[in-house]
C-alpha cells in the first residue's frame, strides 16, 4: 500500500494535507476578498 492511500495514518501525512488545506484557503479568501471589492465599486458606480 502506498501513501496515496494511507496518508493519513501517519503525523507527516496529516501535517502536509492539512498544511496544503491551509495555504488553499488563506488564496481563496483572497480571491473571494477581491471579488467583494470589485462588486463594491461597480455598485457605487452604477448607483451615482
Amino acid at each position: 500500500m502506498n501513501t496515496f492511500e494511507n496518508w493519513f495514518t501517519f503525523d507527516y501525512g496529516v501535517e502536509r494535507v492539512m498544511g496544503e488545506l491551509a495555504r488553499r484557503g488563506n488564496q481563496f479568501v483572497d480571491e473571494v476578498s477581491a471579488l467583494n471589492v470589485e462588486s463594491e465599486t461597480r455598485f457605487f458606480t452604477l448607483s451615482q
